[in-house]
C-alpha cells in the first residue's frame, strides 16, 4: 500500500534527486521540507530518465540544483523501481499537489482505487466523476506528476487501445510494459480483453478519495 500524506509549506528550495538503482534511473524533485513534488519513471538511460521528469514536473526546473539522491529517499526509490516492475510496494510518501485543480486532484486520487491486473477507461472514469469529457480526463493525466503513484497507466480507450503516457503517444510502450508487468495481457497496443481486465469504479468508493475543497496545495 502507498500512503500518501499532504503537507503544508514553501517549496521555493527544491531539488532534484537522481538515483541509480538496479539498472535504473530515476530522477524525482523535493522541496526543502522533502515532501515529493513530482517524480519521473525508471529507465536504463540516464537521458530517458531526465526527459521522464521534464514531462511529469508540474513547474520550472530552471536552476533547480541536480544532486545524487540522499539515503534518506531509499524506500521511496526502490517503491517507484517495484511499481515500475508491476509489484506491490509499501511505502509511506510526503507529496504536494502543485498547480493543479481540485479536479485533477479528484481525477488522481480517484485512479488509485484501480487495482493491479486492472484497467478501466477514460469515458467510464469522466462518468464516475461527473466530468464532461473522457478527454478532459486524459489531459489530465497526461500531466501527473506522480506516475506510478497515482497509476495513470491504468486507464485506457474505450476500445481497449491502452493510449498514450505521460502526454505523449510514441510512450505507449512504456504504459503497456508496466501493465504486462502487472497481469493484464496487452497485444500490440490494445488490452487483450477489456471485459476482463475491466474495473468499474463506484460511487461509494469514490467518496473517501476526492475532496470538495482545496487540500493543502501550492498554486504558485
Amino acid at each position: 500500500m502507498i500512503v500518501i500524506c499532504f503537507t503544508e509549506g514553501p517549496h521555493d528550495m527544491s531539488r532534484i534527486y537522481r538515483a541509480k538503482i538496479l539498472g535504473y534511473f530515476i530522477y524525482f524533485l523535493v522541496n526543502e521540507k522533502g515532501e515529493l513534488v513530482a517524480n519521473g519513471v525508471p529507465h536504463p538511460d540516464k537521458k530517458r530518465a531526465w526527459e521522464f521528469l521534464l514531462r511529469c514536473t508540474p513547474v520550472d526546473l530552471s536552476g533547480i540544483p541536480l544532486l545524487e539522491c540522499e539515503e534518506g529517499y531509499s524506500d521511496l526509490i526502490n517503491a517507484l523501481v517495484r511499481l515500475y516492475e508491476g509489484e506491490h510496494a509499501d511505502v509511506k510518501v510526503d507529496l504536494r499537489f502543485t498547480n493543479l485543480s481540485i479536479t485533477e486532484i479528484n481525477v488522481l486520487r480517484a485512479i488509485r482505487i484501480i487495482p493491479r491486473g486492472k484497467v478501466t477507461t477514460y469515458s467510464s472514469l469522466a462518468r464516475a466523476l461527473g466530468l464532461r469529457s473522457p478527454r478532459l480526463i486524459a489531459r489530465i493525466l497526461s500531466r501527473n506528476p506522480f506516475p506510478l503513484i497515482f497509476p495513470c497507466h491504468r486507464v485506457v480507450r474505450s476500445d481497449g487501445i491502452i493510449g498514450g503516457y505521460m502526454g505523449s503517444r510514441d510512450l505507449w510502450y512504456v504504459k503497456a510494459g508496466i501493465l504486462s508487468r502487472e497481469g493484464v495481457d496487452i497485444v500490440g497496443r490494445r488490452v487483450a480483453s477489456l471485459k476482463r481486465y475491466f474495473y468499474a469504479l463506484k460511487e461509494e468508493e469514490l467518496k473517501g478519495y476526492l475532496s470538495n475543497s482545496s487540500p493543502k496545495v501550492d498554486n504558485t
